[in-house]
């Protein structure tokens, strides 16, 4: 784990449309701020937990995933994966961040915690797969299973630090996905807007008698 957000570049240009159809392709652009890095909605309530690096997005559907278009977007061949990426998880959201490889500009791409419905272990080295991935498995509602997938080499201290990470973002996943945070603004709204009709019906009540 660390504490940054991939590569950035001086230059605040975006990067060129994404030509590869791929499960980034299918989730919700993420803001980021002019210097690449992710901007975390502090008005929200929105913490950022963990970050780390060299992750796989996998999706587990036989068939490509929905996806709209950008305007001028070329046609393309549906790739079930996306490589290289760094992970940020927040109280709100899992994001995944991309660099473009012809300017060194970086791409956000998030799923809500709201539409999770669960979360799950999977992989790890065994007899029968001794290169197999530590592995987060993410139930969606939109886009049904999504895997995050921990690589590192082949050697003994890389899988351990890839379990380590992965166990330490299922804890953070599954205490975010407990607490909800991202429900606590509107029901400070909620719970505001009734005190407000409360002190003017009991001004109501006092003018009334």
């Amino acid at each position: 784990m660390r504490n940054g957000s991939g590569t950035t570049s001086a230059s605040s240009s975006a990067p060129p449309p994404r030509l590869r159809y791929s499960p980034l392709s299918c989730l919700s652009p993420a803001p980021l701020t002019p210097s690449g890095l992710l901007r975390i909605d502090s008005a929200d309530g929105e913490v950022e937990l963990l970050v780390c690096s060299n992750i796989e997005l996998r999706s587990s559907s036989p068939e490509p995933l929905p996806h709209v278009p950008a305007p001028g977007e070329p046609p393309s061949q549906w790739n079930n994966k996306d490589a290289g990426l760094t992970c940020h998880l927040t109280t709100h959201r899992i994001v995944f961040v991309e660099t473009d490889t012809s300017n060194n500009k970086n791409r956000a791409y998030s799923i809500d915690l709201a539409l999770v419905a669960s979360v799950s272990s999977e992989g790890g080295p065994s007899f029968r797969s001794p290169f197999s991935t530590y592995k987060i498995s993410i139930r969606t509602l939109h886009l049904g299973e999504l895997l995050i997938a921990y690589r590192g080499d082949e050697s003994y201290s890389s899988a351990s630090k890839c379990k380590k990470d992965r166990d330490d973002a299922m804890a953070s996943l599954q205490k975010s996905l407990s607490r909800k945070a991202w429900e606590e603004r509107a029901k400070s709204h909620q719970r505001n807007a009734q005190s407000a009709v409360a002190q003017i019906t009991a001004r109501k009540v006092g003018v009334d008698a």
